[in-house]
């Protein structure tokens, strides 16, 4: 189990469960969890989460983690997908042999960050999502 994780969500519309599910069950597994949005500042959830992120995406850039963990959210379009710190990170974080995850509309990070060419990804499907990971040359797998 990674020890230091952080997850990233965006500034508003991330997905509530998304964070707090994952973040929970790694703090029963006895990691340390940090959140990062694209500003220090409030960032809220779909269903009306209120989170004080620990570090903005600038602050958190700087800094190394044994995994990284992208939130999604109807936000992740607006806020995560075109981020070129976020996308340095997800390189960096790979090239580290540091753990990667993305949930639901996140995926497309990481296909534009350029780590999931020739690999299998799962993403919440919509065909804008579909449309990202093929243009990336992502094998994607869903269920209808």
């Amino acid at each position: 189990m990674a020890k230091n994780i952080l997850m990233v969500i965006a500034q508003k519309n991330f997905r509530d469960e998304e964070l707090k599910v994952p973040q929970q069950v790694f703090i029963q597994k006895g990691a340390t969890v940090l959140v990062a949005a694209p500003e220090k500042k409030q960032a809220t959830g779909m269903l009306g989460a209120v989170v004080h992120p620990d570090y903005s995406l600038d602050e958190a850039a700087a800094l190394k983690f044994d995994a990284l963990v992208l939130v999604g959210g109807a936000g992740a379009p607006e806020y995560l997908w075109d981020s070129p710190v976020l996308q340095t990170m997800v390189r960096t974080q790979r090239s580290s042999g540091g753990l990667l995850g993305a949930i639901c509309l996140a995926p497309v990070v990481l296909a534009r960050a350029g780590v999931l060419s020739g690999q299998e990804a799962t993403v919440y499907k919509t065909q804008q999502t579909l449309d990202e990971l093929k243009k990336h040359g992502v094998k994607m797998i869903y269920r209808d």
